[in-house]
């Protein structure tokens, strides 16, 4: 009990480290209103470049893009805040368990993503008249959730990249521009290269995207067992890659008495 309790603990306060630099009405604009812009913005170019009125493949689909914007952008440079203000050296040289540490790091970030793709599709389903009667709100919610495990895993993944490089933002923004194109939100992998399809697997977002288009009808419950199977087990695999960096940039940063890593 005393573990889950520091482990709740632990959340919460980095939680309040990435969103300390808000109050209220700022969190509200930029969570809310650049989100919902953001939104808004795709859809309105999907409805002037196909023609089309029905536009919820792309509500549904940017929704799940929104939650980018948490998971890789405030994720993405966690660790590098916490070597600036020198909580990373204690993370470094005490015996915490740093898979712990990871995953303390993306609770909020997963909770605030899920909140964001949910009132997003909602408050975008309203405004471009999507139909709501014969949706399934639980196949969504699940390829939600999973969208938003793995996007926060390869925000912590691109975080421990980030102590190796002093270009994390040029890296961030190519790395959320690669996930919004490789995502199907917008239009078919299928039109893309074979290449760029192949790298659709390795990147999130394509297979909870695919699944939760199946909320609005043609529901395939084994391949959607599949996608979402996927998308969790990539989410693991993001995780898993950053607990190995940090260890070997532990060991490094002992070796060498500094965590400067370039």
């Amino acid at each position: 009990m005393d573990i889950v309790k520091r482990f709740i603990s632990q959340s919460l306060l980095a939680g309040k480290a990435i969103l300390g630099a808000f109050d209220l009405v700022q969190f509200i604009c930029y969570q809310v209103g650049l989100t919902l812009l953001t939104l808004i913005f795709y859809c309105v170019l999907a409805f002037f470049t196909t023609g089309s009125y029905d536009l919820t493949r792309w509500v549904v689909g940017n929704s799940l893009v929104l939650c980018v914007n948490s998971s890789i952008y405030s994720l993405g440079t966690v660790f590098i805040s916490d070597r600036h203000f020198g909580r990373l050296r204690f993370i470094i040289a005490s015996p915490m368990n740093l898979l712990a540490v990871i995953l303390q790091k993306g609770v909020i970030a997963i909770l605030m993503s899920l909140g964001t793709v949910t009132g997003g599709f909602i408050i975008g389903g309203l405004i471009f008249g999507v139909d709501f009667t014969g949706m399934n709100f639980g196949v969504f919610l699940l390829a939600a959730l999973a969208a938003t495990f793995s996007a926060a895993g390869m925000g912590l993944m691109m975080s421990a990249v980030a102590l190796l490089t002093d270009s994390v933002h040029l890296i961030l923004n190519i790395v959320a521009n690669i996930i919004l194109i490789l995502s199907g939100a917008n239009f078919p992998i299928t039109q893309l290269p074979m290449v760029a399809q192949h790298m659709a697997k390795i990147f999130p977002l394509h297979r909870a995207v695919a699944a939760a288009n199946m909320s609005f009808g043609n529901f395939e419950y084994n391949k959607y067992v599949l996608l979402i199977i996927g998308e969790i087990a990539l989410g693991i695999c993001f995780y898993l890659i950053a607990f190995v960096m940090l260890k070997i940039m532990e060991k490094v940063a002992i070796k060498k008495a500094s965590l400067e890593m370039f």
